[in-house]
């Protein structure tokens, strides 16, 4: 689909992406809530620590955020995330499946 939804009650986050030069990727991030931070890695399995990188803000009112990342093997590799808004922490995972699309 191109798209990753992720939700938890009335707080939601979009997932998506675009291909750049290089063999990266743009990975976008919409909320319906505006975030004070998003954190993410990307891993291959459950096991993996990685430490995360920080998503940077594309808007003034935290509704949109983006972050370049090497281009991921939909079929190996999940992304975590944790978002951070109004003193709480939203943790998500999510498989890369969804960048199959374009």
């Amino acid at each position: 689909s191109g798209i990753c939804g992720l939700k938890n009650g009335d707080f939601e986050l979009t997932l998506g992406f675009e291909w750049l030069e290089g063999g990266r990727m743009l990975l976008k991030l919409e909320s319906v809530n505006p975030l004070d931070g998003v954190l993410l890695a990307l891993v291959e399995d459950e096991d993996e620590k990685k430490s995360p990188s920080e998503m940077q803000a594309a808007d003034p009112n935290g509704l949109t955020w983006q972050l370049e990342i090497e281009r991921p093997d939909p079929q190996r590799h999940r992304l975590r995330l944790v978002a951070s808004a109004n003193q709480a922490l939203y943790f998500g995972d999510a498989a890369m499946k969804f960048t199959l699309a374009e």
